[in-house]
């Protein structure tokens, strides 16, 4: 075999394993969103947290205070700098700073919506409906809708953030939110911002020291307004003393005694 044969066998040879590598890099692409082979990636997020609940409901972010039942979820594909749908010179405006054309994901980034029926407001004036937005996808859960976005936007895999609170349809939360320009307002943090009413005494499962629960927060609008809220908490939650335990039992022992001493 002369050196042009070898060379002949050669370029096919590269020929080849350059469609085979191209080839199976789309069927990676492809099955990555696959409901059969999802990827999850994890992401952070870096929160502020106040002294206690008069510190938080008067931050300067803290721009809504509600309580809300939870009636919807959907999700959405944000451009990260600018918190709006991605839209046509996205990438050009990246490219100056990176200096080449950015990854999608460098760019844009899932965020979960959820619709929420507001019940009470103690800060602000926010719609009668509204909704609230929560970095990153959910898992296990949505994953049609979810796939379907990541996959439109060659975003690679649905981000999950560890710390999210499950946010449940058909349940009451109190909700801190901060408004943005452009998009819809979000919590100030997970721990502090997020309270299930089914359980207004509980604390957060975390530091101590910076722990505070819906009824404090409430309370610091006036005594009235935590009246108004136990009164019909007490009556939505017959079961409330066979339901809740510990600590939170005990204080709700001791706001049914003030409860009743002021009748």
């Amino acid at each position: 075999m002369d050196g042009g044969e070898v060379r002949k066998i050669m370029k096919k040879l590269i020929c080849f394993i350059i469609i085979s590598v191209l080839f199976l890099s789309a069927c990676t692409r492809s099955n990555r969103y696959d409901l059969e082979n999802i990827q999850y990636g994890s992401i952070e997020v870096e929160w502020n947290y106040w002294d206690d609940a008069r510190d938080l409901i008067e931050s300067e972010y803290a721009d809504f205070i509600i309580t809300g039942k939870i009636i919807g979820i959907s999700f959405q594909v944000m451009n990260k700098r600018t918190a709006l749908p991605p839209a046509d010179g996205d990438f050009e405006y990246y490219t100056k700073d990176y200096g080449e054309r950015p990854e999608p994901s460098w760019i844009y980034e899932l965020v979960t919506l959820y619709d929420v029926d507001i019940i009470t407001t103690y800060k602000g004036e926010p719609a009668r409906s509204t909704q609230i937005r929560m970095k990153g996808g959910v898992k296990d859960q949505y994953l049609e809708e979810q796939l379907a976005l990541i996959k439109k936007h060659d975003l690679g895999f649905i981000p999950i953030y560890e710390h999210n609170r499950e946010l449940k349809i058909g349940e009451t939360y109190l909700f801190v939110l901060s408004q943005f320009e452009n998009a819809a307002p979000t919590p100030l943090n997970i721990d502090q911002s997020i309270h299930n009413i089914t359980d207004p005494f509980a604390k957060a499962e975390f530091e101590a020291s910076y722990n505070f629960t819906a009824q404090d927060i409430i309370t610091e609008f006036g005594t009235d307004k935590w009246d108004a809220f136990y009164t019909d908490w007490r009556r939505d939650n017959p079961d409330w003393e066979t339901r809740l335990t510990g600590d939170s039992l005990e204080r709700a022992k001791t706001a049914e005694r003030e409860w009743t001493a002021a009748r």
